[in-house]
């Protein structure tokens, strides 16, 4: 992936922020990211209700987002 496209795909989100859960796994999806059961690798992630693990590639650990509803 070019590194513009790349550039322009980075979210920042802080706690309280509201996120619609439906528009991220297609976003990361179009990102090249891989949907799996659990992200375990760089360029993985997953969503167990309203839990979303995302594997960056810059990182050398996964991030967990737990939503309260869209918080």
């Amino acid at each position: 992936m070019p590194f513009g496209q790349w550039k322009q795909g980075i979210r920042t989100l802080n706690i309280g922020d509201v996120m619609n859960l439906e528009e991220w796994k297609s976003r990361l999806v179009e990102l090249g990211y891989e949907r799996t059961a659990q992200a375990e690798g760089p360029g993985q992630f997953s969503v167990r209700g309203g839990i979303l693990d995302i594997y960056p590639l810059t990182e050398e650990l996964p991030v967990r987002i737990e939503l309260w509803d869209t918080e």
